[in-house]
């Protein structure tokens, strides 16, 4: 038998539930209204954003791995990994180079997304010939499918600067969107 709020709250004399759905709807609102200003500037702002995503990317990187280098030192050494080391090693060049040119990583980015789409298209159009073999009635949505993605992988190639414009704007999108769903659930959860 599942428990309600009410018996929880019965069940737990002296814990202030009201506080705790308190600081949460708070949380969210703020959370939501941080995530629509990031998605307007995202928006707005596209060039100055891949410039500062960059720069958070590659210091989260840059500290992720200072943290595992320093975790493989504190270790003892039978529980040490060299592929941990490397890792973290990797990790802090590549957070410093993503630091000092923030607008070179976010190409490389798309690099490395149009040849996942351009492989992943091939792929794709050579199962499409294996379903067909095999008789599957629609095997040519999956053909189609694999053209599209060699066709993106491409166009992504060709024009980085748009791909990663739009890169951008789909993570802005994305954000406010977020962004409004979060503040929309903290108000419900302010009436009730």
């Amino acid at each position: 038998m599942m428990s309600t709020p009410s018996d929880q709250q019965a069940q737990t004399p002296g814990f202030d539930w009201d506080r705790l759905r308190s600081g949460a709807r708070t949380a969210l609102i703020v959370q939501g209204v941080l995530s629509l200003l990031m998605g307007l500037a995202f928006l707005f702002m596209p060039f100055a954003s891949v410039w500062a995503f960059g720069i958070v990317f590659g210091a989260w990187t840059l500290v992720t791995g200072a943290a595992t280098i320093v975790s493989w030192f504190t270790r003892d050494k039978e529980h040490r990994s060299g592929w941990a080391l490397f890792s973290g090693i990797v990790s802090v060049l590549a957070g410093s180079a993503v630091m000092v040119m923030p607008q070179a990583a976010a190409i490389a980015v798309v690099y490395i997304m149009a040849f996942w789409a351009i492989l992943l298209g091939i792929l794709y159009a050579v199962n499409s010939f294996e379903l067909r073999k095999l008789g599957a009635r629609f095997w040519w949505g999956v053909l189609l499918s694999g053209i599209l993605a060699v066709v993106l992988g491409f166009i992504m190639l060709f024009n980085t600067g748009a791909a990663v414009l739009g890169l951008i704007w789909l993570i802005g999108i994305y954000a406010i969107v977020d962004g409004i769903a979060e503040i929309v659930i903290g108000v419900r959860m302010r009436r009730r």
